[in-house]
């Protein structure tokens, strides 16, 4: 074949497609509405061999000189009380001018191709939050994306061809309220000491995010007390527990430390125990602290990941006694507790970094941890075998005279990574009177604990894998 004829044959496809695209933007349908005129998306068609046509708002990029200059929105990415930094956020535009929606399950979101639509230009946040975005599309009305996890906004502000501007603060903010845009669907087990509902609020979420399980906030509150006090209308987190399809819907469950009374019962369900898993393996996020401890340590599969301080040796990998690791001379704590962040990860240096950094800082990779309560639940230690059950720990403390984790997260399934699971050994805050939810929420700002619990929320209820 002549070089002319292999040339000619090589274009033919995207001149097939330019004929194909020209007919159908510039034929008016029957009622005689020209498509030139339509507010669909644009396609653009470059006839120079091997570069693709533009789409959407990819066709609004400027080309600006001198060469290697761009269209820049840069900004600084926050949590919704405009204070605390996110990293790793990603922003971007989307081709279409809409994100899509998300789905109406829990599943492995994926960094490399992010729930949001295809972007046509993207960046990720440093660990202050910072970003800068290049190659902007031009128009009155740019979408500009914010996105950690199911953490969404989207604002549209007018980009100035060619030039530098900056995203404001109030726009740059992760959602107070689902009228502002995505907030992933969290339940809460409202338990007797731990409070990390009042952390939520803390990190900026609006208190009419907050309701009873047939409400319609994004926060549901379950009672997780013999009691019943603290959750608006009082429902059982049982009835969540033992409803798989019920706890799909949420992105992240959070199983505060509460006493064996209200949920002794709980976990001698097989059903509960395998929803458990299943949960967590489609790509949901569990949050354990303290004496909830057995929602991890009772389940055969996660069983392996933590050896608590029990009556039996680490070696043996199957669920030990219920409640074993609360009993007599099992428990322990320290207040304060000077907790030490594990900076042989680069995840750990990355928290490092990010408390040291806030505007309380803590400085030096310790953490100032502060519990009156005196009966922690406490680890012994993560897997021996970290290939087969690998797990990540966040925080050492000396307690009881050993040096032990005291926050650790683990994937599972380890194979696929699809959901995550995080556990604290200590408490945020405890509630400090009775009542509903807040009344019981401390009056004052986060203290460090909080903050590094904060952070992990993020961390954990973010997308699988590298961003990029």
């Amino acid at each position: 074949m002549s070089p002319l004829v292999k040339r000619v044959c090589s274009a033919l496809p995207s001149v097939l497609a330019w004929i194909f695209l020209f007919q159908a933007t510039c034929a008016e349908d029957r009622t005689g509405r020209s498509y030139e005129n339509d507010p669909g998306p644009t396609v653009s068609i470059d006839m120079s061999m091997g570069k693709p046509p533009c789409v959407g708002l990819g066709c609004k990029i400027a080309e600006c000189p001198p060469t290697g200059s761009d269209t820049v929105v840069y900004g600084k990415v926050t949590a919704p009380n405009g204070i605390d930094p996110i990293r790793e956020a990603i922003v971007y535009v989307p081709s279409s001018g809409t994100p899509e929606e998300f789905p109406g399950e829990v599943s492995c979101e994926v960094c490399n191709s992010p729930v949001g639509g295809v972007p046509v230009t993207q960046t990720i946040t440093a660990i202050d939050g910072t970003f800068e975005l290049r190659r902007v599309p031009v128009t009155d009305g740019t979408p500009i994306v914010i996105q950690k996890g199911r953490w969404r906004k989207m604002t549209r502000i007018k980009v100035e061809k060619c030039e530098r501007q900056a995203l404001s603060a109030e726009d740059a903010r992760l959602p107070k309220a689902q009228n502002e845009g995505g907030i992933p669907r969290m339940a809460v087990a409202v338990g007797n000491w731990d409070a990390i509902e009042c952390v939520l609020r803390g990190v900026g979420l609006s208190d009419r995010e907050f309701t009873a399980p047939n409400g319609g906030g994004a926060v549901h509150l379950y009672n997780n007390r013999a009691d019943g006090d603290g959750a608006p209308g009082a429902v059982s987190v049982r009835e969540l527990l033992t409803d798989l399809k019920k706890m799909k819907q949420y992105n992240l469950i959070f199983l505060n430390c509460s006493d064996d009374t209200n949920s002794a019962t709980l976990l001698t369900d097989p059903k509960v125990k395998k929803n458990l898993v299943d949960y967590v393996a489609a790509g949901g996020r569990m949050y354990v602290t303290d004496w909830s401890y057995d929602f991890i340590g009772q389940p055969p599969e996660f069983a392996p990941y933590i050896c608590f301080n029990d009556n039996k040796p680490c070696t043996d990998l199957t669920p030990h006694g219920r409640f074993s690791a609360t009993g007599l001379g099992r428990t322990g704590s320290v207040n304060p507790l000077w907790a030490e962040i594990e900076q042989g990860h680069q995840g750990g240096r990355n928290l490092a970094a990010w408390m040291s950094m806030l505007p309380d800082p803590s400085p030096g990779g310790k953490v100032k941890v502060v519990d009156d309560v005196g009966s922690w639940v406490l680890m012994r230690q993560t897997a021996q075998d970290q290939t087969k059950y690998p797990s990540t720990t966040w925080l050492w403390g000396t307690i009881k005279g050993e040096r032990r984790p005291v926050t650790v997260t683990f994937d599972y399934p380890a194979q696929n990574a699809c959901g995550k699971v995080l556990y604290a050994t200590y408490h945020t805050r405890e509630h400090n009177e009775s009542g509903l939810f807040p009344a019981y929420c401390p009056k004052t700002k986060l203290i460090a604990q909080e903050q590094v619990l904060e952070y992990l929320i993020f961390e954990i209820s973010s997308c699988i894998g590298p961003i990029g």
